[in-house]
């Protein structure tokens, strides 16, 4: 038997681990589900979500065996996280490093294996989900792409878990400083606070139940006697991981609003050339602006205004979330993205649509936290309300400013201001 070689990266490794906080937890059915969608897809009876600690390997799901943990020294798994691809071992007998296994020559009687790495947002292999068999066996390239699929959710479980731990802990935060104000007119903000946060949270688990609902549905329809085609597979899989793809856009949203709420949000600073940053952006949401019949434009006024030092990306993500904005309120008509300048230290953006605009009211909650715009005598449209809060904090964060005009039928105008340099801050605090 080989020992497993010990990863590169194994200190930071171990720490990606740890911030999740997931070892020698109960069992998740969340996880459950995804096990058991393994072991179903591939045609094993043993399927387990392993996390690679430092001495053990432990299991969040398990399905076909009792075991919790296994040493590390034994653990397939262990091998599995060096490498990024599926490690898929057909028969162990036949593998140097595992035919002397105790886990190959006893019980469970492992001859099967393969196992897709759990891959962090920051690159760290921190564990499998793997399958499982008592006899050798070989996956189809669809089963394959399906137990990769499979294993990216149960990272977005993973981030989803995080980020909703770190929004407590803020929440908290906000609610203990809340209550050291006395006056009335504070226990008014309060509870208007709490209504919202409430209100969020149920947002939320709307938002996260239609995915998680997406994938227990197929889950079943796998369960099902039928014989099912391996492009019909195929198809499930993708689904799976659009539905996985939803997850993890409201699991980055989560973390953004709780780092920006929590001053741990670190911004770049570098020469950028806002028509250029401006036109890729537009680029990339015409197709859901032409969908909804909309023409977009991009005017650059003041060329000298559109050369500043900031942090691209950031500033792409407020772009971004700002035409998604425009592309969701505005049909048959035009969004425009004007840049200028504004006095000898900012570059404006506008952001211009034709849309349905906003009354008074709306537009003053607008920048709330977990606040939405909704159109009278309809339901609040797709969304947890965050996009507008994480943008105003991205300007804020980079030493700028947003505000925004509108009136009802007549369109929406979002303004950003941006420092054409960075703006001073202490060394190594956001600029």
């Amino acid at each position: 038997m080989q020992a497993p070689p010990i990863p590169d990266d194994e200190h930071q490794r171990l720490r990606a681990l740890a911030r999740y906080a997931i070892l020698d937890t109960a069992p998740e059915e969340s996880f459950d589900e995804l096990t058991a969608l393994a072991a179903e897809i591939c045609g094993t009876p043993i399927a387990l979500v392993s996390l690679v600690d430092r001495d053990r390997q432990w299991f969040k799901s398990r399905v076909g065996i009792d075991a919790l943990e296994t040493p590390r020294e034994l653990a397939f798994c262990a091998h599995a996280i060096l490498d990024d691809a599926v490690m898929e071992v057909p028969n162990a007998l036949e593998d140097p490093r595992f035919a002397d296994n105790p886990l190959v020559t006893g019980a469970p009687d492992i001859r099967f294996y393969a196992g897709a790495p759990l891959v962090t947002n920051d690159g760290h292999r921190i564990g499998t989900l793997c399958v499982i068999d008592r006899i050798p066996k070989q996956l189809t390239q669809t089963q394959l792409r399906a137990l990769r699929t499979l294993g990216r959710q149960v990272i977005d479980l993973l981030e989803l878990r995080h980020a909703a731990s770190s929004l407590a802990r803020e929440l908290l935060k906000a609610e203990g400083a809340s209550r050291s104000r006395e006056s009335a007119a504070d226990d008014a903000v309060k509870a208007d606070a709490s209504a919202e946060h409430r209100a969020f949270l149920a947002r939320v688990i709307h938002d996260l139940r239609t995915p998680l609902n997406a994938i227990l549905g197929f889950s079943e329809y796998l369960r099902e006697d039928e014989p099912i085609a391996d492009d019909e597979r195929q198809e499930i899989a993708e689904k799976i991981g659009d539905a996985g793809q939803f997850m993890l856009g409201l699991v980055n949203d989560i973390l953004d609003l709780a780092h920006l709420e929590s001053g741990e949000f670190r911004f770049n600073a570098e020469p950028i050339d806002l028509g250029a940053l401006a036109g890729a952006t537009l680029d990339g949401l015409r197709p859901l602006a032409h969908a909804g019949g909309n023409q977009t434009r991009l005017e650059v006024v003041d060329a000298a205004a559109a050369s500043i030092v900031g942090d691209g990306v950031r500033i792409r993500q407020v772009l971004a979330n700002l035409l998604s904005n425009a592309c969701k309120y505005t049909h048959d008509g035009e969004i425009r993205v004007r840049i200028s300048a504004d006095g000898d230290r900012w570059a404006r953006i506008d952001v211009v649509d034709t849309g349905i605009g906003m009354n008074d009211e709306q537009r003053r909650r607008l920048f709330r936290p977990f606040s939405q715009v909704q159109e009278a005598g309809k339901q609040s449209r797709e969304g947890t309300g965050l996009g507008l809060q994480i943008t105003r904090g991205l300007c804020e964060g980079m030493g700028g400013a947003i505000a925004v005009e509108s009136a009802p039928g007549l369109g929406t105008v979002f303004s950003v201001w941006l420092p054409r340099a960075p703006y001073p801050a202490p060394k190594g605090q956001p600029i």
